[in-house]
């Protein structure tokens, strides 16, 4: 017989290749989804602003509107008060 004295046998398991496969699938699929998602915020963000330029320009034009009618609504003239650019209400402390 023999004395001699074996080293164990040490196996290192490799990866399969189908293995590496899926990874490098779910790797790529992850980073699209990623990209995916960053281009849809941008593009949420960019309707965002642009909807709140239309909403601050009619914000805008109303306040513009309602402050003309306000200075026609209370146009003062010397003797008295214009009502709705028709009807003149004359002071009658001349009288």
């Amino acid at each position: 017989m023999n004395d001699e004295k074996k080293e164990p046998q040490v196996f290192e398991k490799k990866p399969a290749k189908g293995a590496k496969t899926v990874k490098a699938v779910v790797s790529v699929a992850l980073a699209g989804c990623l990209v995916a998602s960053l281009g849809l915020n941008i593009y949420q963000a960019g309707q965002s602003a642009s909807q709140n330029r239309k909403v601050n320009k009619f914000i805008d034009n109303q306040l513009e509107r309602q402050a003309k009618e306000e200075e026609q609504e209370n146009t003062y003239q010397e003797d008295g008060y214009k009502v709705a650019n028709q009807y003149e209400i004359r002071s009658t402390t001349h009288i």
